[in-house]
């Protein structure tokens, strides 16, 4: 895993468009949600719609999978909503969005490597997974430093400089907490109910969860 939700501190969230950050969740009910299809964020929105008690046509899916048009159509009030990550999520909430539900509840990795079976020898595995834990650690015994790096890439908007928080690992499930059986059955099951498998005509069909023991 290269990322994992963490209840202190959100990564992905569904906010409001400048227009309607007086509304609360109900009042979304048809309009407007921008996502990507197949990613994350796609996957994401029927988590919190779910979260919020609502069904996942609840609001009108709109597929924007390029993230610098998904913002700009948000922040100009295109459409009224949209599942976003950090820090793009703050962005929007200094253009006058309102964050309604985001993924600080939830106990899951968010982002994976996956390694083809003629890499992945356990030599390779515990090599990479090392150098994973490696860059956590430098990221996180020296937070000020990374903060800094980020904003000089400009992969933080300068206009996040001053209330940012530091980037952190935690290394409990960093880099190596994988999905277990149930959470890989439940994004198989949300592939099947989108159609993604649509080729696959039967559950029995599908492949069985792949092992999950560390390769070390």
């Amino acid at each position: 895993a290269t990322s994992h939700t963490r209840s202190e501190r959100r990564m992905f969230g569904l906010v409001t468009s400048p227009k309607m950050a007086q509304a609360g969740l109900d009042q979304l009910e048809g309009l407007s949600l921008a996502t990507s299809r197949l990613a994350i964020v796609d996957f994401l929105a029927d988590i919190f719609l779910e979260k919020g008690g609502k069904s996942s046509d609840f609001m009108k899916r709109q597929n924007l999978p390029k993230i610098p048009v998904r913002m700009q159509m948000l922040t100009s009030s295109q459409v009224d909503a949209a599942v976003l990550p950090e820090p793009l999520l703050s962005v929007a909430e200094k253009a006058g969005g309102r964050v309604l539900l985001d993924d600080r509840s939830l106990s899951m990795p968010l982002a994976v490597v996956a390694l083809r079976d003629d890499l992945a020898t356990p030599d390779t595995v515990k090599a990479f997974q090392a150098a994973l834990t490696q860059a956590s650690r430098a990221i996180n015994n020296d937070p000020q430093g990374s903060l800094e790096l980020l904003l000089k890439l400009r992969l933080i908007p300068p206009q996040l400089a001053d209330s940012y928080p530091p980037p952190y690992f935690d290394l409990g499930f960093i880099p190596e907490r994988l999905p277990g059986p149930e959470l890989h059955q439940m994004y198989i099951d949300w592939l099947v109910k989108i159609e993604a498998l649509a080729d696959r005509k039967k559950p029995d069909d599908l492949p069985p969860p792949p092992p999950y023991e560390k390769v070390v």
